[in-house]
């Protein structure tokens, strides 16, 4: 899990665009900070009770956790703080972008890697798939996306199987509205029930498979966009999300260059937390280079930074 975390390229893409700084392949101060405010922030959301309470501590601990939203938004700021005006915005901006793009990105490969060992024959067919259309002699790249179809849909199926944010991001609405016989005031706290949207039997056959074959069909959907948000807020790194993903699912770390598999154990068990963002219970399994071919390619890449 940490594996991804530091070096999924999660972390280190979104840095270099919000900061214009490089992290560290290991024990990062930057991606402590976000561990510790995320991790303050999905427990934080997760429910709201008075302080006083019994057993309600979360409002207690936002007095303990302020200081850590506070660290985690200006201590990066502050490394190129004489490129930008000393704002809160100018602060908060980019520390957005990383905070909601890392977690989200480890999340989703998390997820990935468990899909891959409780599902084998689809990591069989996306691998033939590789093999067939970009052989073994490189890794695959961007250009290759289209010819790829079924290892997209294996990003599709990500994405709604087990969503990073089963309950979107809360809504506040400005005008007074009636939606289908609902009459919703002004002031109104919205949560949109993504994960209900993506496992509506109506429309995802069979919806806690992991299956995707579904999105290989004429009628199917372009993508399952209700995982990032509706209209006009809707998440605006998700093309990036979407790429960073492709990526490291196709290339260095998993299907071209990598068998997953059980450990002797046998399978894990599909066991994920509740909260904002949903993670994969930590889990063993095997991870080996699918050939000698595979592991100097990825080597290779690592030896080119």
């Amino acid at each position: 899990m940490q594996h991804f975390r530091q070096k999924s390229m999660a972390g280190q893409v979104i840095s270099s665009i919000a900061y214009g700084i490089d992290m560290l392949p290991e024990n990062d101060p930057y991606v402590a900070d976000a561990e510790n405010l995320l991790r303050s922030a999905v427990t934080g959301t997760t429910r709201e009770m008075p302080s006083w309470f019994p057993g309600a501590r979360y409002k207690r601990y936002a007095r303990e956790w302020y200081p850590i939203v506070v660290g985690a938004v200006k201590t990066t700021y502050d490394k190129v703080k004489s490129k930008l005006d000393d704002i809160w915005v100018a602060r908060a901006i980019p520390a957005s972008m990383y905070l909601g793009g890392t977690d989200t990105t480890v999340s989703a490969l998390q997820t990935f890697t468990l899909a891959m060992i409780l599902y084998p024959e689809v990591q069989r067919k996306a691998q033939a798939e590789i093999d067939r259309v970009v052989g073994s002699s490189r890794l695959p790249d961007f250009s290759d996306q289209d010819a790829l179809p079924y290892v997209q849909a294996v990003l599709k199926g990500v994405s709604r199987w087990h969503l990073v944010t089963p309950l979107g991001a809360p809504r506040k609405v400005i005008v007074s509205d009636v939606y289908e016989g609902y009459y919703i005031p002004a002031g109104s706290i919205i949560i949109p029930n993504v994960w209900g949207m993506m496992h509506d039997p109506a429309v995802f056959a069979e919806p806690d498979r992991f299956h995707p074959e579904r999105w290989l069909s004429p009628d199917a959907p372009a993508f399952p966009n209700p995982v990032f948000g509706f209209g006009a807020r809707q998440c605006p790194g998700r093309v990036l999300a979407r790429a960073s993903v492709w990526s490291n699912i196709v290339g260095i770390f998993k299907l071209a260059a990598f068998d997953i598999t059980p450990t002797e154990d046998g399978p894990p068990e599909e066991a994920y937390t509740s909260g904002a963002i949903s993670y994969v219970k930590p889990f063993r399994c095997n991870i080996l280079p699918r050939s000698t071919v595979a592991a100097s390619l990825v080597r290779a890449t690592e030896s080119d930074g």
